[in-house]
């Protein structure tokens, strides 16, 4: 952890003079929880070995799971990766970046194999979140920041859910609620005649294979875990409460089951409700979107207040794709 005291509880605040300090920390090789657009980040110096280490250790996340590494210029990208044989990726930057998709490059020899889990392959975005962007320019050099909570539980949307978790010995910068509330798109460029998105997010495959004009491959095609592992986020049981999930599809899906006891979540609210102690509806208008960004606060709201949390899968599109593959990990055994 940070050798930090925030005894009075404050967050850092997304101004000139906190942005400062945070800057001075990540600079002396700790860390920082910072606001993104997809969720909070658990932010260290990239090419810093020590303060990587110092992730891996407060999230006790496995050194077999890569980090993503954030960037706030094309110059940085081009110091991490070799980027000469992927054809089109300017098509990528112009259209996405900045913004919540990771891509996956070869990596340089000056990238830290700790960053990467040992692969020959480093996962570097270009986040669009304005405070993140400016604490990226002051530090200038590379962040690694996976989701500021526990390796495998809920992923964190606001700053009190990364102090919720780890305490007043973190500085979190309050940076509001995140823009998505679900993690960004992966898409590996390793084989650039046939891209694949390793994990689903706000950017959907759709809009990917537009912009390409090819077909982009998703996950459920490929069956190589090697390939998989290239990705964070990636394993069966993650972003998992401590409560057991139960996923359902319609709520008429729940007449069968006992529901006295429980939270039913659903995207919006439903004609006839049956007896449970509590209803949450994510979107009042089922805006899918809206709804996508309440799915981690419900969860951790709800979590261990009841056994069992009942939560209602999305449509399998677009962002429905990306929450549906969380809760499908949420809830595995």
């Amino acid at each position: 952890m940070n050798c930090f005291n925030q005894s009075s509880g404050a967050f850092l605040l997304p101004n000139a003079y906190d942005l400062k300090i945070a800057s001075s920390i990540i600079k002396s090789g700790n860390l920082v929880a910072v606001p993104t657009e997809t969720v909070y980040g658990l932010a260290g110096n990239a090419l810093n070995e020590s303060a990587i280490k110092k992730i891996f250790e407060t999230k006790k996340r496995p050194l077999t799971d890569p980090l993503i590494v954030h960037v706030h210029s094309l110059e940085q990208v081009f110091s991490l990766t070799h980027l000469s044989h992927i054809k089109n990726v300017d098509k990528l930057f112009e259209a996405f970046w900045p913004g919540a998709i990771t891509l996956i490059f070869p990596k340089k020899p000056t990238v830290p194999s700790l960053v990467t889990a040992g692969l020959d392959s480093i996962a570097v975005r270009m986040p669009s979140h304005p405070v993140f962007r400016s604490l990226l320019k002051l530090c200038n050099v590379p962040l690694a920041a996976p989701s500021a909570n526990p390796f495998a539980y809920v992923s964190p949307t606001s700053a009190q859910h990364v102090r919720d978790s780890f305490g007043l010995e973190l500085p979190v910068i309050d940076g509001g609620t995140c823009l998505h509330g679900v993690e960004s798109t992966v898409l590996s460029l390793l084989d650039p005649i046939e891209p694949v998105v390793l994990r689903p997010g706000p950017v959907s495959v759709e809009a990917i294979s537009s912009v390409l004009d090819l077909k982009v491959k998703s996950s459920q095609d490929v069956s190589d875990p090697d390939t998989l592992s290239r990705s964070p986020g990636m394993m069966k049981k993650h972003y998992s409460p401590n409560s057991s999930l139960v996923l359902f599809d319609s709520p008429e899906d729940l007449r069968e089951f006992d529901l006295g006891s429980s939270v039913v979540i659903c995207i919006q609210k439903h004609q006839n409700l049956f007896p449970a102690k509590e209803w949450v509806f994510l979107s009042k208008k089922g805006d899918i979107n809206e709804a996508a960004k309440n799915v981690f606060s419900e969860l951790r709201k709800w979590d261990s207040k009841y056994d069992k949390i009942y939560f209602q899968r999305f449509p399998n599109s677009e962002i429905g794709i990306a929450v549906n593959d969380r809760l499908k990990r949420a809830a595995a055994q």
